[in-house]
């Protein structure tokens, strides 16, 4: 039970207080069961299984990996890192298509035009867009620049998802738990930390549930 607890907490990005906080229950207990030192209820293990959204089973029994391309949880998204890699291929290629292109004649320029702009569906929106010999190289151009507007957004969006993390992990910690305060304070870095503490400050803002400062993060700041 508690090795598939863990697991599942991993697979989700979270820890033992995050789970306590999202299920209304004591730290301490969950921290119990995730260290095996007492098991569950009934009810307790069916509020775990809908969290994570398994079976029952799966907590209970020993875990057993099942094929990767079968598995939704082992489908992998694609990273910052894999798409920098894939802009940098890219990058790579469209230099040495126009280096290629510029060597052609406009003979053999408008013959890899037309071959291009056949191999495109009739009803393919880039058809329109190619009038000329040129506009292949345009167009690779203009694709390229939108992988690296992409690759930037997810590194962006990849960060808040980090940041975000810190910040749910600072609210899940009890007002009154003085260790924990010290201790997720030396976790982090002091640039990370305050960055967490802003998002904090942020998302009070958006919701307006209140005027000041989530109290919490500012005594953790301070």
């Amino acid at each position: 039970m508690a090795n598939n607890i863990r697991r599942l907490l991993e697979q989700r990005g979270l820890n033992p207080r995050q789970m306590a906080l999202e299920l209304d229950l004591k730290y301490t207990t969950v921290n119990d069961w995730v260290n095996a030192k007492t098991y569950p209820r009934i009810d307790k293990i069916e509020l775990m299984a809908n969290f994570f959204g398994v079976q029952k089973s799966d907590l209970v029994e020993n875990f057993e990996p099942s094929n990767p391309t079968k598995d939704s949880h082992n489908v992998k998204a694609h990273s910052s890192n894999e798409y920098e890699l894939i802009a940098k291929n890219y990058d790579a290629f469209v230099e040495e298509f126009s280096n290629m292109f510029s060597t052609l004649t406009k003979k053999q320029q408008t013959k890899l035009y037309k071959a291009f702009k056949k191999s495109l569906k009739h009803n393919d929106p880039e058809r329109k867009t190619l009038k000329k010999p040129s506009d292949i190289v345009a167009k690779l151009n203009n694709n390229q620049n939108e992988l690296k507007q992409l690759t930037a957004k997810i590194k962006t969006q990849e960060e808040e998802i980090r940041i975000g993390q810190i910040a749910f992990e600072i609210l899940s910690i009890d007002d009154d738990d003085i260790e924990a305060q010290e201790e997720i304070k030396t976790k982090y870095s002091e640039e990370d930390f305050n960055k967490a503490v802003d998002y904090i400050d942020n998302l009070e803002k958006t919701k307006m549930t209140r005027s000041k400062p989530n109290p919490r993060a500012t005594i953790l700041k301070n």
